[in-house]
């Protein structure tokens, strides 16, 4: 048996990324496809921290991206209530526009909602 390829989503929490999970959900369940859940945060360079900035936001930074990674889990389950999901999540630390390329690679398809405005929001996926 070949391993099927996924229906990846790139989430970010906003409610457009929520609907995209959604729909993606009901699309792999419709397909027997997998479905694969991207999420990422910022990491400091080989630099270090920039300077102003807490260490601590890191730590929020990891909490938020594992909430928006659950978030997204049960949105899904119940979008394909009823069938059979497998889903997998992936909590990255790329730049969100080349994990969802790198993951295109091997993908049924890519999913994102609606693009959100502002240099910090674009940082994470699903914008």
């Amino acid at each position: 048996m070949t391993a099927q390829h996924p229906i990846v989503v790139g989430v970010d929490g906003s409610q457009s990324s929520l609907q995209a999970v959604s729909w993606a959900a009901q699309e792999a369940a419709l397909r027997s496809a997998p479905l694969t859940l991207v999420t990422t945060m910022f990491v400091p360079g080989t630099y270090g921290v920039p300077i102003g900035v807490p260490a601590s936001l890191f730590e929020e930074e990891e909490l938020d991206g594992k909430r928006r990674l659950a978030q997204a889990e049960e949105v899904a389950a119940q979008a394909a209530a009823g069938h059979t999901l497998d889903v997998d999540t992936a909590f990255c630390t790329g730049v969100p526009s080349g994990e969802l390329i790198e993951r295109s690679k091997s993908a049924r398809m890519v999913v994102v909602g609606a693009h959100r405005h502002g240099f910090f929001d674009g940082a994470v996926l699903g914008s």
